[in-house]
């Protein structure tokens, strides 16, 4: 029987096979050259990647400026793979191509440049200065002022201006909003270590899913939706994690025991409780303008729109913990637990709230210009 995910190649023969049927019947019965084997996928595959790498190069030619943005990362087997995507004008409209995956040989400025320069050189030697804008997210081998690529490439494309990542400056604004206090700092801290700890033995991983049914996604550095995934599924998987910690602590191996209670203690603790209450209601405004900014028909009104609602949650927000504040019986204020933590939540919330300072920088990004 054949698989219902044969693969994008595979699956577009059988559907030409429901559309011709002498085609259908010479993959049932021929013996010699069916065209489907690896081999022929892989030659068809370089083919038609060159024909469209062709035309790109044909446009690039034609056009008057080029910008280029990549990214770089590690698979699970921690090879370095690195992605190249060019953006130029055609006829009179910017589009976006994707030119390809490569392997570096490491994560460093010196071979990510390498990479960048030899495909540089095949668009665009014989005219450097049309590349016009280079943009990387904020790690330090891409974007780095003294050795990083932007520095590498602006010493032969001397055109390129390097623009920062406008999601990833989302990102690390909400990060330093949030690890300026403590108590916050701690929390993210203890909540990365619940999805490391589950990730790193396949039994751990099977254990949780037979309780809770699905895994824990891992927060990124990088991505701060990745962290509002983790916060929500420790969330809605609070119970589930308890009991799935209870069965490994009574596992053979002593590593897994002591890891899975000290997993117990962190998800049973009140301080923790808290913070995972109090972020499982704020992630979701922030997942909301993440998609907003991040959407391809974003202009500057619309982004200011999307910062104004965001805000006003996350008043309302404060406005409720100014209320649960005055609700609480006098033998919680003496305790001070609750206030304290309450008083910290309020704290907080005008930090993330300084994400309107992007206004600013909005308005100086050319795609999002009002234009008369």
């Amino acid at each position: 029987m054949s698989s219902k995910n044969p693969g994008v190649f595979r699956g577009l023969v059988d559907f030409a096979c429901e559309l011709d049927s002498s085609l259908d019947a010479h993959l049932k019965t021929a013996t010699v050259f069916k065209g489907t084997s690896k081999s022929i996928q892989n030659e068809l595959l370089e083919s038609m990647l060159e024909i469209c790498k062709n035309k790109i190069k044909e446009e690039v030619k034609n056009a008057d400026y080029l910008a280029v943005m990549c990214d770089e990362t590690t698979d699970i087997y921690d090879k370095t793979q690195m992605v190249i995507v060019l953006r130029y004008e055609l006829q009179g409209k910017p589009v976006e191509r994707f030119w390809g995956f490569f392997n570096p040989i490491n994560q460093t400025a010196e071979a990510l440049s390498s990479v960048l320069h030899k495909e540089l050189q095949t668009l665009i030697g014989d005219c450097p200065h049309k590349l016009i804008a280079q943009t990387y997210d904020g790690a330090a081998a891409l974007s780095g002022v003294n050795k990083g690529v932007q520095t590498r490439i602006k010493e032969v494309y001397i055109n390129a201006h390097f623009i920062h990542c406008y999601a990833h400056q989302l990102n690390l604004i909400l990060g330093k909003a949030t690890s300026q206090n403590t108590n916050v700092r701690v929390f993210f801290n203890s909540l990365s270590g619940i999805p490391v700890f589950f990730s790193k033995s396949p039994q751990r991983m099977a254990a949780l899913e037979n309780v809770a049914g699905h895994r824990i996604p891992r927060p990124s550095a990088t991505r701060w939706n990745f962290k509002s995934r983790t916060v929500n599924a420790v969330h809605e998987m609070k119970d589930a994690l308890i009991e799935c910690c209870s069965t490994l602590e009574a596992s053979n191996s002593r590593e897994t025991g002591s890891a899975a209670a000290g997993i117990k203690r962190i998800v049973n603790d009140p301080e923790f409780e808290f913070w995972l209450e109090f972020f499982s209601k704020v992630m979701p405004h922030v997942d909301i303008m993440f998609s907003q900014l991040q959407s391809r028909n974003i202009d500057a009104a619309k982004a200011n729109a999307s910062l104004k609602v965001f805000n006003s949650a996350v008043q309302k927000l404060r406005d409720e913990c100014d209320a649960m504040m005055l609700l609480l019986p006098p033998e919680q204020k003496r305790r001070k637990f609750k206030t304290d933590k309450l008083a910290a939540a309020k704290e907080c919330m005008p930090k993330i709230s300084l994400v309107m300072n992007l206004n600013k920088q909005l308005q100086h990004i050319p795609c999002l210009k009002k234009t008369n």
